[in-house]
């Protein structure tokens, strides 16, 4: 039985020494990607803020990712920022952060999804947040003739058009919404603008008054404040606005036409007061001026209490001033300075049809009295320049008492 021996002695495929008839092949490397975080809920936010939130892309896997796009799926109120170029590629261990904003776009809930395809697969992360109107505020006016209004206003150097600042580009891209303002208000007014600490008008005109374009009367104050764009660093708002009270008392002053203009001192300015001394007393000294103490009202355009924000600190003293007077006190930090301009433009004047709102409305919430009777109609809302108007035949008349209430969006931040 020789065969029989040889099979028992030939080698099984299956041992030490035996050859495989073929190789397994070893798996291909695969791309993964993690989003971290992998949804986001803003939560309540003030209609007019924006809210963003960074969210990590990781290439977790063995191979790289390829991203060939993403999007905002959803609620207009989403957005990217700082999305990269597409397509993009993420090797191993390599992460991307992109920026989601949400800026409500009324007070309800809203909801989307990023959406992206990548090579390791498509991938969403659901986004939400709801917009709330927080605040309720009333505000009020007893109505007189329309007065005449004078007005004074310091600037410091990042005002300056040569400073080439965040600050310079807004107040000159605003000053045109100051002065249609003030003439779609239909006062006479005369307005300068100071950075010399002796409370010099530089430039071609004294003053600028309603015979000037908006345009115009933006130029015109470029031409007040150039002069001032080499080594001027000036933050005595007090100090200057007074020393300008002095000089400039033949067209502030003199005129008897003039005598019951409303005089508004103004700052605009990115950095904290330093005249010294105290609010009142600089109140006080300018108040002198006028027959009546309540002509004069201070307002500013500075840094937010109590901490101030990037590149502005905290306008404290000078708002001391504001609050006594009731002016308009408005943060240097917002990046749209329209509305303050109108704000302040209806400071200016007293008697007007225009009555502005300091919060951002949810309109459906206003409600008008006048001498605490409702009104349904005769008014209306100007987005534009934040502030209820009334049609020409509904205008209140000569001491009534103006109130609106309304909810208000609140402070961004």
């Amino acid at each position: 039985m020789w065969w029989m021996w040889a099979l028992a002695c030939s080698p099984s495929p299956d041992s030490p020494g035996s050859t495989p008839d073929s190789t397994v092949d070893s798996a291909e490397p695969t791309a993964a990607l993690v989003v971290s975080p992998a949804a986001h809920d803003f939560g309540e936010v003030a209609v007019g803020c924006e809210e963003t939130v960074a969210l990590t892309l990781t290439s977790v896997g063995e191979a790289a990712v390829e991203l060939e796009w993403l999007e905002v799926r959803g609620d207009a109120a989403f957005d990217t920022k700082d999305a990269p170029t597409f397509p993009h590629t993420l090797e191993p261990l390599e992460s991307l952060a992109v920026s989601v904003s949400y800026t409500p776009s009324g007070p309800l809930a809203e909801a989307a999804v990023l959406a992206l395809d990548t090579s390791a697969g498509p991938t969403e992360v659901p986004l939400s947040g709801a917009g709330v109107f927080e605040e309720e505020r009333s505000q009020s006016w007893e109505v007189g003739d329309q007065s005449k209004a004078t007005v004074l206003v310091h600037v410091n150097e990042a005002l300056i058009p040569g400073y080439k600042g965040l600050f310079s580009k807004r107040f000159e891209a605003a000053l045109p919404d100051y002065f249609q303002a003030l003439l779609d208000h239909g006062a006479e007014f005369r307005v300068a603008f100071l950075w010399d600490v002796a409370g010099v008008v530089h430039g071609a005109h004294p003053y600028i008054d309603e015979s000037f374009t908006p345009q115009q009367a933006t130029d015109a104050v470029l031409d007040m404040i150039e002069g001032g764009a080499e080594d001027i660093d000036n933050d005595r708002a007090f100090t200057t606005l007074l020393a300008g009270l002095e000089r400039n008392q033949d067209w502030l002053f003199e005129d008897e036409t003039w005598a019951d203009s409303r005089l508004s001192l103004m700052s605009f300015t990115n950095d904290t007061e330093q005249s010294g001394g105290s609010a009142t007393t600089y109140g006080t000294t300018a108040r002198s001026y006028k027959e009546d103490a309540s002509d004069v009202v201070f307002h500013a355009i500075g840094g937010p209490l109590p901490d101030g924000c990037l590149n502005a600190e905290p306008f404290a003293l000078f708002k001391e001033a504001v609050d006594a007077t009731g002016g308009h006190f408005l943060s240097v930090c917002e990046e749209d300075w329209s509305g303050h301009m109108t704000q302040l433009a209806a400071g200016t004047v007293v008697g007007s049809e225009v009555f502005t709102l300091t919060g951002t409305p949810y309109v459906p919430s206003i409600e008008v009295s006048v001498d605490e009777t409702v009104q349904d109609a005769g008014w209306t809302f100007d987005d534009d320049r934040n502030a209820v108007v009334f049609d020409e035949e509904s205008q209140p008349a000569r001491g009534s008492t103006v109130r609106i209430d309304y909810l208000a969006s609140g402070s961004c931040g």
